[in-house]
């Protein structure tokens, strides 16, 4: 379908307490990213966790990190079966794993809103199987770029767009582990995929 340049609001979600990293406090170039080590949503860390919702109305979900369909040595589902949604989720999200599986299903064919900022909508790192699939409708996937510029925060660095890029790692992402000098050991990344059934997106 035609292209539609849809940033959404890419505003930082409100802290849950667990605080967040300060720019310029050490030598090192991130941005405010979120310390929360709570995960929400449809995640799973060393276990099996299920998220249904089967009300068919438009919501919204927001967290900040390891959540929405989240599977850390474990298995971690988020079900919605329609209406307009928006999803929110900073880092580690939207059908996203570690060493285990992580999927995100929206079976409905509204006008969905998924927002993040890194190793989410599809992310999965060693030996782990990350999906999120839409049924259809006219959706917006944003990973927010991070140019600094009305909202589009700069958090996660990247060497390749260092002061103005976010490491995304979004969309069908599989990465995995290079070798550091001393240790010689490298792992292949794992199976991920966003599948969108159709729409203008």
């Amino acid at each position: 379908g035609e292209h539609r340049n849809a940033c959404v609001s890419a505003q930082l979600l409100p802290d849950d307490g667990s605080g967040r990293f300060v720019p310029g406090s050490i030598d090192a170039p991130f941005g405010p990213f979120s310390f929360s080590a709570v995960s929400r949503q449809g995640a799973a860390n060393l276990g099996v966790a299920l998220h249904f919702d089967l009300g068919g109305g438009d919501d919204q979900y927001r967290s900040l990190r390891r959540s929405q369909g989240f599977g850390n040595m474990g298995v971690g589902v988020l079900y919605d079966d329609g209406g307009d949604d928006t999803y929110t989720c900073e880092a580690g999200c939207q059908g996203s794993a570690l060493f285990g599986i992580g999927i995100q299903i929206d079976a409905g064919q509204g006008a969905d809103q998924w927002i993040s900022w890194t190793y989410s909508q599809g992310f999965a790192y060693v030996r782990a199987y990350g999906l999120l699939a839409d049924g259809g409708g006219d959706d917006t996937y944003t990973c927010v770029i991070g140019t600094g510029e009305d909202g589009d925060v700069m958090v996660y660095h990247t060497p390749q767009r260092p002061d103005i890029g976010n490491s995304s790692m979004c969309q069908g992402f599989g990465f995995g582990r290079r070798a550091d000098s001393g240790d010689g050991l490298s792992l292949s990344g794992g199976l991920a995929i966003l599948r969108e059934a159709g729409g203008d997106d």
